[in-house]
């Protein structure tokens, strides 16, 4: 299957209020909005001018898999977006400037985020505030709800403008007790930053049908419901399909190949979940190896020290579509089919706690409520990455699907599936 694509338009067709955030050049920004508004594209267009005039410039995110689509995304496009660098510079600005925040960390201090303290990190951050080499002229951040408030208040001493794109409605880690956004902009104001706060209102992601699905998973989100979905086009229903596990994998496998040039999202509660798809895939004709076919292969991605690291690297190198991921790693991508196969899971996710080190994992940052596995909002998130087609597969039908009618799921003739 081909590269995976970002889809980034054409500076000149960015709306006026994108074009607006773009334009700002000596205050920091805090760009907000819901799914496929664009936050990413005006951060990634600003990073790209930054880069132009040699700055100094950081661009982080929280997930390894939107850093490798940015990533990817430059180097589709280098031509357009570095036209005077060359090849080898290109590389080596994408590996020394965009980064996950784990991965930065771990760089600069050689200790493993989860395992530090809110104290610790800081402390190891406001260490390079006098070191020449760490004031940027920029840093961005992309999906910035995802950074504990300590450190994105400790980020800001290192640079003299930040970017910062943010949505409230996903902030899945609990970190923020009021609206993300609002205290994001509280942490630059009391920095001494001064902010422009861009709200970005259009989706350009999604149909009408599939955001309509989408924020049924979160009817007490007054922000989501009040989103306008009237210009949106009409587009697909999401077909919602009772099947065998068997079935279920058949089906993903022929979607694939029915669809050789599209994104296609698979997103699941674990990783054994992503190791069954991929063990399936492997087993009828595709591959996640270096040198695999264009026509046959596929990436596949999760936090997890199990994870075969030959196939993390050449994932972040090269991520091919179709993409198999967890709900957590999946915001801020985008696909033209999302499928979310498996779904009776969503049972046990929602009413188990996470636990760390052997005791229940809660929202400390936050309001102190305990983390499950999965939260309405992961539901909301995982939906609104399709564009186009989006798939929901279940053995028995969980009970957070309880708002779709059961004279509304597709009778499927499972002969037809093999």
């Amino acid at each position: 299957m081909p590269d995976f694509r970002f889809r980034l338009p054409a500076i000149n067709d960015l709306t006026f209020t994108q074009q607006i955030a773009l334009a700002e050049r000596e205050k920091s920004l805090l760009v907000t909005g819901g799914p496929g508004s664009g936050k990413t594209v005006v951060s990634v267009y600003r990073f790209q001018r930054d880069l132009a005039q040699d700055d100094d410039v950081l661009f982080f995110t929280y997930h390894k898999t939107l850093i490798a689509s940015i990533r990817g995304t430059f180097r589709q496009r280098a031509d357009i977006l570095m036209p005077d660098v060359q090849d080898y510079r290109v590389e080596r600005i994408l590996n020394n400037s965009i980064y996950s925040f784990t991965a930065w960390y771990y760089r600069n201090f050689q200790k493993y985020l989860p395992e530090e303290t809110d104290e610790e990190i800081v402390a190891n951050i406001l260490s390079l505030e006098n070191e020449t080499f760490y004031n940027f002229s920029e840093i961005f951040i992309d999906e910035a709800q995802d950074l504990r408030p300590a450190v994105l208040d400790a980020l800001i001493v290192l640079t003299n403008r930040m970017t910062c794109g943010a949505d409230r409605a996903q902030d899945l880690n609990g970190h923020y007790i009021q609206p993300a956004d609002e205290f994001i902009r509280t942490l630059l104001i009391n920095r001494n930053r001064e902010v422009n706060h861009q709200e970005l209102t259009q989706n350009f992601r999604n149909t009408k049908q599939i955001f309509a699905f989408a924020r049924k998973f979160v009817p007490e989100d007054i922000g989501v419901q009040e989103i306008d979905i009237e210009e949106l086009n009409d587009g697909n229903r999401p077909e919602v399909m009772e099947l065998t596990q068997v079935e279920q994998l058949a089906l993903i496998a022929r979607i694939i190949r029915d669809n050789p040039n599209a994104n296609i999202g698979i997103l699941v509660h674990f990783y054994w979940q992503i190791n069954d798809i991929r063990d399936y895939l492997i087993a009828n004709g595709f591959s996640c190896e270096e040198n695999a076919d264009e026509a046959d292969s596929f990436s596949y991605y999760y936090v997890n020290n199990s994870m075969n690291p030959q196939h993390e690297q050449i994932m972040e190198r090269n991520l091919r579509t179709p993409f198999i991921i967890t709900f957590d790693s999946c915001k801020g991508l985008e696909f033209d089919t999302v499928i979310m196969p498996m779904f009776e899971q969503s049972d046990w996710a929602m009413t188990n706690p996470k636990k760390k080190y052997g005791s229940q994992e809660v929202d400390t940052f936050a309001n102190g409520d305990i983390k499950y596995f999965a939260s309405r909002n992961h539901y909301y998130v995982a939906c609104t990455r399709a564009r186009g087609q989006l798939y929901i597969l279940y053995s028995t039908k969980p009970d957070i699907l309880g708002f779709y009618e059961e004279d509304d799921v597709e009778n499927v003739d499972v002969d037809l599936l093999f």
